[in-house]
């Protein structure tokens, strides 16, 4: 597989993955996170960056077969060389620090790492670090196959490979990653579409700008057409209390997820995400208008996992809680 080359400072280092044998089987160890590396030197498959407690992970919510999502508490340590088993990208959350690395067997580097930047490392790329501080990172691992899936858009079959940066900033994936981390801490209230969408979008993302081979993932123009976008909203109506994902709508029309999720906005002036909502709020406000329906109830007859999901979305997308707009309606029910 291709190598690269470090750029001198102040240029962010840059270097390619190295090959790392996905066919071989791994037993993942019982541990709080689901982001793992394989280290050169016994062959040992341990936590991504081993020393971190994790704080929180997307393991367990709707969305977590696309993209891992983990807040990592690292504390000063030096790491092995290890070789990840997904792209992985972290972020500083916080303060500043000093970070020593070296990457794919080459030299040693050293350079301040701050808050609000990032670190991309491709799978497969031996990688050994030392921090002198540590903190608290936001750290997203793609998975080879959700990787491949979101290229396949554009390139069918391209070999994908990201070029590996060091303590750069990125505003766009900055927000990204931000979204996820929020949703993450609010619970999921969005459900499974808008983590998907988030995750596609940032995969897209790194693919457009960080990718080794060229990957120019533009949507489709001019919108579904109405017998297609009339299949797809029929299917929602009728779904709305499942929990509906991007993939499922997608293959009603028969484009890529990150395809269809374009065109369906250009003809609906919403997201896929966002128009599911509005489905579910619409029905929520008409069964708590016509009947009295206890509101756990209604928010698994709308889709909505809870009825703390469920309050949190009306009162975004209304401006009250479901309480507060039965209480308003007064007699009529």
């Amino acid at each position: 597989m291709r190598r690269g080359h470090e750029r001198k400072p102040p240029a962010p280092a840059r270097d390619t993955a190295w090959a790392l044998d996905s066919a071989r089987p791994y037993s993942a160890p019982q541990t709080g996170s689901r982001i793992f590396a394989l280290e050169t030197l016994t062959g040992r498959l341990r936590q991504f960056c081993g020393g971190n407690e994790v704080l929180m992970s997307n393991q367990g919510t709707p969305w977590a077969d696309t993209v891992k999502v983990e807040v990592h508490r690292l504390c000063a340590q030096e790491e092995p060389e290890t070789a990840p088993l997904d792209h992985c990208v972290s972020f500083k959350l916080s303060g500043r620090d000093t970070l020593e690395w070296k990457l794919a067997g080459k030299g040693f580097s050293n350079r301040a790492y701050s808050a609000s930047e990032f670190c991309l490392v491709s799978k497969g790329t031996p990688v050994w670090a030392r921090w002198q501080k540590g903190g608290e990172f936001l750290v997203i691992a793609i998975p080879p196959a959700f990787a491949a899936s979101v290229a396949e858009a554009a390139n069918p079959h391209r070999q994908i490979e990201f070029t590996n940066l060091w303590t750069f900033r990125d505003p766009e994936a900055e927000h990204l990653m931000k979204t996820m981390w929020y949703e993450l801490k609010a619970g999921c209230p969005a459900g499974r579409l808008f983590g998907e969408s988030l995750a596609i979008a940032f995969t897209a993302h790194l693919l457009r700008h960080y990718s080794v081979f060229s990957h120019k993932i533009e949507p489709h123009r001019g919108g579904l057409s109405p017998a297609a976008l009339r299949k797809v909203a029929d299917y929602i109506q009728a779904n709305v209390h499942e929990d509906l994902s991007l993939r499922q709508l997608a293959d009603l029309t028969h484009l890529s997820f990150f395809h269809f999720a374009h065109v369906f906005k250009q003809s609906t002036g919403l997201a896929p995400h966002r128009y599911v909502l509005t489905q579910r709020i619409a029905l929520a406000k008409a069964l708590l208008e016509k009947t009295r329906l206890p509101l756990t109830e209604i928010a698994f007859r709308v889709g909505f996992p809870s009825q703390a999901h469920l309050t949190v979305m009306f009162r975004k997308i209304v401006g009250c809680t479901p309480g507060s707009y039965r209480g308003s309606l007064g007699s009529r029910i």
